[in-house]
């Protein structure tokens, strides 16, 4: 893989949909390059690009190690005044969204393009007599957004070609103007001196020292050492770095090898805030177990969390900070608060909607659309049987009959706000109250959707396609009379179904896999479905372990029950997600009205019946 980067910040096209424009190829850049047979300077033709399917994955900063790196797509690359410019589109994934909002206002928004030659050509420059390597032809693997500019000695390649850093722009960080390292070994003038380090209160540095050493991972005499040595807090945190470095990393054993043990570093803040808002959860929600390498984070508070982030992105102003402090300038600057929150918000969420799910669900079929139009489900009937061809005869053609149901998503969302003072209290109790009701809430709105479904048109069901209601007796899917769940009943129910025809004619024999009933009939549908050892043929219970039973204590008629088949074989009910947004999604921002943190949750959802032959109803007795 090679890399070109451009110094061109993209433009923003639609900031609805998280479109912006951008260009991965300069027309003649030159970058040099390092190969076994010799240096030589790469010119990359933009016209020349090859893609697979026409678009490429948008990644973060080149890293292809997680599905989580995947920013969005990159696709309608063309050629505008001779410079290979693309349409990048950001996922509306909630850990994206930070990275979009700093794309939108211009702090991120260096592109990469990672890509394989496929044809060249080698010539020589006339002026210099340096060797040029025109690539005519290249396959785009990726587009990154990497935070810094073009880089002439950027270019790296791994694989079948060794290619070195040229020597006049290989340095390291400690070469570069304007850093300065200070190590801890080697004490400040100011220490030599014997003076105290600059804090208006030595108390507050101590703090700061024994937060940073657990946050590292080491034990509270480490702390205690740097403390009774007077370090300042950016002394002790060179320090506890330097033997963070020195740290062997944790080996396994196994059959008497010795494996060393690789993953994401804790010094990383993208990893930090991942575990970090692991360990949240597990603070949030009874009984949770994070992750290993997230419970060094689990006694931290809110405050604590943000100002640990910022010092590993390098700012060591953090470290002095009180909570107060800390609240306030994260209610003006970029702050981890949100995004922390929105991630361990997320998954109390989806807990709390996994488990109030509506058993109902498991008897619709799920699927996504990919924009709020009307979704029409088109079912061709069969072709009749094969009619018999006679020596020297013609096949004849036929048509097929079709039906058509229609749907569309709709959206539907709430509001919350977490106060300051419960962020400053590190008052996580009405954030995981409010999570959880919502994640409720949620799947309370799919259920009361799908049910309505059902007992629309007065329990007949919605219209379909044919002007019928779903249940009705052209169909073959309604009692003619009411009868109480009994194995009689549910025999007849059985029957029908077999006998159900597709819209050809042809007998498709539906096999009923769940009865659905409301509260009422929850305990007689328990005992007719129940295992027993009959003492005769006759008390056999045939249902006993082939039907799923499904409660939904939301249907008010408390003689009505259902059959249902299988959704993948007869799906009756169909209910649809967003493709980008499947279940419930918490986004939040800095509120203004109020002094703390807003928060909104919302659902993209849409439910319909596609068909009557996989469903049975009996009004009861």
């Amino acid at each position: 893989m090679l890399y070109r980067r451009t110094p061109r910040l993209p433009t923003v096209i639609d900031d609805v949909e998280r479109l912006v424009s951008g260009v991965l190829v300069s027309p003649g850049a030159r970058v040099r390059r390092q190969g076994i047979d010799g240096p030589f300077i790469e010119i990359l033709e933009p016209g020349g690009v090859v893609t697979d399917d026409g678009s490429v994955p948008l990644l973060n900063a080149h890293r292809a190690d997680s599905t989580s790196a995947v920013l969005g797509s990159a696709y309608d690359f063309r050629l505008e005044d001779g410079a290979l410019v693309a349409t990048l589109q950001f996922s509306a994934r909630p850990g994206v969204i930070p990275i979009w909002r700093d794309v939108k206002d211009g702090h991120l928004g260096r592109l990469s393009a990672g890509y394989e030659i496929l044809e060249f050509q080698d010539s020589k420059d006339p002026r210099t007599g340096e060797r040029v390597r025109t690539v005519t032809k290249w396959r785009l693997r990726e587009v990154s957004l990497v935070p810094l500019a073009a880089d002439a000695g950027a270019a790296i390649r791994s694989g079948e070609e060794e290619v070195k850093m040229p020597d006049d722009v290989k340095k390291t960080p400690a070469d570069s103007p304007g850093h300065e390292t200070q190590s801890a070994a080697a004490p400040t003038e100011e220490r030599r001196e014997g003076t105290q380090p600059q804090a208006e209160n030595r108390a507050e540095v101590n703090r700061q020292i024994r937060s940073m050493t657990a946050q590292c991972g080491f034990e509270e005499r480490v702390g205690n050492d740097l403390i009774d040595r007077g370090l300042s807090a950016d002394e002790a945190r060179e320090s506890l770095w330097t033997r963070m470095m020195q740290r062997p990393q944790p080996a396994k054993e196994i059959r008497g090898h010795r494996i060393q043990q690789g993953g994401p570093s804790n010094d990383d803040p993208d990893v930090m805030r991942q575990r970090m808002a692991d360990a949240l959860v597990a603070r949030m929600v009874p009984g949770y177990k994070p992750e290993e390498a997230a419970q060094q984070f689990r006694g931290l508070s809110l405050t604590d969390c943000q100002r640990a982030l910022w010092l590993a992105q390098g700012d060591s102003r953090a470290a002095t900070l009180g909570a107060a402090a800390i609240v306030q300038r994260a209610a003006h600057t970029t702050s981890d608060f949100a995004t922390l929150l929105q991630s361990s918000g997320n998954r109390v969420l989806l807990m709390s909607f996994e488990a109030e799910s509506s058993g109902l669900k498991r008897a619709s079929r799920q699927t996504t659309l990919i924009d709020f139009r009307a979704k029409t489900s088109i079912r061709l009937g069969d072709i009749g049987r094969l009619e018999k061809v006679e020596e020297s005869g013609e096949i004849t053609s036929t048509s097929r009959a079709e039906s058509r149901e229609s749907y569309k998503l709709a959206t539907y969302g709430k509001l919350f706000d977490l106060s300051r003072q419960a962020i400053i209290n590190d008052d996580l109790g009405a954030f995981t109250d409010w999570a959880t009701a919502a994640g409720r809430s949620a799947a309370d709105t799919e259920a009361w959707l799908l049910v309505e479904l059902l007992t629309a048109n007065a329990g007949a069901g919605p219209t379909m396609d044919d002007g019928n209601p779903l249940f009705h007796s052209s169909h073959g899917n309604l009692a003619g009379s009411g009868t109480a769940l009994g194995i009689p009943p549910l025999t007849a129910a059985r029957l029908a179904m077999r006998k159900q025809t597709g819209p050809g004619g042809m007998t498709i024999a539906i096999t009923p896999r769940s009865l659905l009933v409301p509260p009422d009939l929850e305990t007689a549908a328990e005992q007719l479905l129940a295992t027993i050892q009959p003492d005769s043929v006759g008390n056999v219970n045939v249902f006993s372990g082939k039907l799923e039973l499904l409660v939904e204590p939301r249907l008010t008629d408390p003689t009505a029950y259902y059959l249902f088949a299988g959704p993948s074989q007869a799906a009756v009910l169909e209910y649809a997600y967003l493709s980008s947004a499947s279940g419930p999604q918490m986004e939040t921002r800095q509120g203004w009205e109020v002094l703390g943190t807003s928060f909104r949750v919302y659902l993209d959802f849409g439910a319909g019946a596609i068909d009557y032959r996989g469903a049975y109803k009996d009004p009861g007795a």
